[in-house]
C-alpha cells in the first residue's frame, strides 16, 4: 500500500516519485518540483535514461491496482510530469488519474505534461481513457499517448500554451495503426499562446 498526501518534493534526479508492484495506491495533493536529468552517466546518444516526475507503475512496467492519483502538481520536470495509467473506458467514477496539473516540463527528447498509458493486464488493451487534467507551458505536448490499444479517449482536459498542444497515437505490434482504431478527443479546452500569468494578481 502507498498513501502520500499533501507533501512537497523538490530537487530529484532522474525520477521524482516512482511507484511499482503495489496495490491500493493513493497520491493526493502532492507537489513535485525540479526533477533533473542525471549527469553521472556517460553514454552515447543511443542510451536513453529513465526519467520523469510521477512514474506510476511505469518505471519497471509493473502491474498495479486500486490507483488514485489525484490533485497533484508536477512542474519543472525532465521528460514528463506524469507517466501514469488511464481509466477503463466508460468508467463513471474517474480516479486512477484525476484533477492533476503539469506545467513547465522539458528535458532531452521530452517535455510532456502527462504520458497516459493503458494499464497492463487489464481491459484497457482494447480501450482506455485519460480525463480531468490540465497542462500548460510544457515543451512538447500537454498530454500524449503512443501505446497499444484499439481505442483511446482523452476528454475534459485543459491545455494552455503547450508547444505541440496535445493528442494521442495508437501502437499495435510496434506500428501506428489507423484502420480500425479510434482516437476520441472530446470536451477539451485547448488554447495557444495567451496572456495567462503564472502568478495571482496579488
Amino acid at each position: 500500500n502507498v498513501h502520500m498526501k499533501d507533501n512537497v518534493f523538490y530537487d530529484f534526479r532522474p525520477v521524482g516519485i516512482a511507484v511499482d508492484y503495489s496495490k491500493n495506491i493513493t497520491l493526493d495533493g502532492n507537489v513535485l518540483m525540479r526533477v533533473l536529468e542525471r549527469t553521472s552517466i556517460e553514454a552515447d546518444g543511443m542510451f536513453e535514461d529513465k526519467r520523469g516526475g510521477f512514474a506510476i507503475c511505469s518505471y519497471f512496467s509493473s502491474r498495479c491496482s486500486d490507483l488514485k492519483i489525484m490533485n497533484n502538481i508536477a512542474t519543472g520536470v525532465t521528460f514528463a510530469g506524469f507517466i501514469v495509467p488511464g481509466d477503463s473506458c466508460g468508467t463513471s467514477n474517474y480516479g486512477a488519474f484525476y484533477n492533476n496539473v503539469a506545467h513547465s516540463n522539458a528535458g532531452t527528447l521530452g517535455g510532456y505534461g502527462a504520458l497516459i498509458y493503458p494499464l497492463p493486464g487489464s481491459d484497457q488493451s482494447s480501450c482506455y481513457e485519460g480525463s480531468h487534467f490540465a497542462a500548460y507551458k510544457n515543451y512538447y505536448m500537454g498530454a500524449w499517448g503512443f501505446f497499444a490499444s484499439k481505442e483511446v479517449r482523452f476528454h475534459h482536459m485543459t491545455m494552455i500554451d503547450n508547444r505541440e498542444g496535445f493528442g494521442s497515437s495508437i501502437e499495435v505490434n510496434g506500428d501506428a495503426m489507423y484502420d480500425g482504431s479510434t482516437i476520441m478527443l472530446n470536451d477539451n479546452y485547448i488554447y495557444g499562446e495567451t496572456e495567462v500569468t503564472d502568478c495571482p494578481d496579488d
